[in-house]
């Protein structure tokens, strides 16, 4: 529930008054959603003919007038551009990888095969978040059509599981989305001495060891001393 203020006596107020309230009142709300709202409980202000009233909102993102739905409210158009255009050099090679020509080229063959790989991580993450993102919207018709409490229940249930997976999607996405450093799939060869100090600088050489070997394991790498 949220205090907001309705024009309902627009013509009954100065106009220096109306530039103030619509001022304060669009100084509230966030920059790219509507509100579509229902009146509870409304009472006299202290403005001639204006309203302050109580008000059950519901909001919705412009993009919800596109054919994105909530896609845009997590990922920016920027963002949903160019996973779209990841997602159809992807699907390109899929099919580039049925053509007999490229299958008789072992050269090509690879090349394919490897960038294919590359983005096949990124792809099935967008498919997934667009996969949570339908089903959303069906979890949200649910909830305005059922008359019942407990569907209603279960529907605000399966809303909140899927936009809570829908974040952890767009939180992935971002990093996937990120430059790849050309070094990322090479090893690291290591020397750790445990120098001056006797015992204590071997435990402490051995210890620091076996902390580097238990992160590599935890990475799914594989260490070789």
């Amino acid at each position: 529930r949220k205090y907001i203020y309705s024009a309902s006596g627009l013509y009954n107020s100065r106009p220096l008054s109306a530039v103030l309230l619509a001022a304060m009142c669009l100084s509230n709300l966030p920059s790219r959603m509507l509100i579509v709202a229902i009146v509870a409980i409304s009472c006299d202000a202290f403005l001639g003919g204006w309203n302050v009233q109580q008000e059950r909102t519901f909001f919705a993102s412009h993009s919800r007038l596109g054919n994105q739905g909530h896609l845009q409210m997590s990922l920016d158009s920027y963002m949903v551009s160019k996973l779209g255009g990841i997602q159809q050099t992807f699907n390109q090679l899929t099919n580039a990888l049925a053509d007999p020509a490229v299958l008789g080229d072992n050269k090509q063959l690879l090349k394919i095969t490897t960038e294919r790989a590359k983005l096949e991580e990124t792809v099935t993450a967008f498919e997934e978040y667009q996969q949570c993102d339908s089903e959303l919207e069906g979890a949200k018709e649910l909830f305005q059509e059922a008359d019942d409490a407990e569907m209603k229940e279960m529907a605000r249930e399966e809303m909140k599981d899927l936009e809570d997976r829908m974040d952890g999607l767009a939180k992935k996405l971002r990093v996937l989305l990120l430059p790849k450093d050309p070094n990322d799939e090479r090893n690291v060869m290591m020397e750790i001495r445990a120098g001056t100090g006797g015992d204590e600088a071997a435990i402490w050489a051995g210890e620091l060891v076996d902390t580097y070997r238990k992160y590599c394991q935890a990475q799914s790498w594989q260490p070789r001393i």
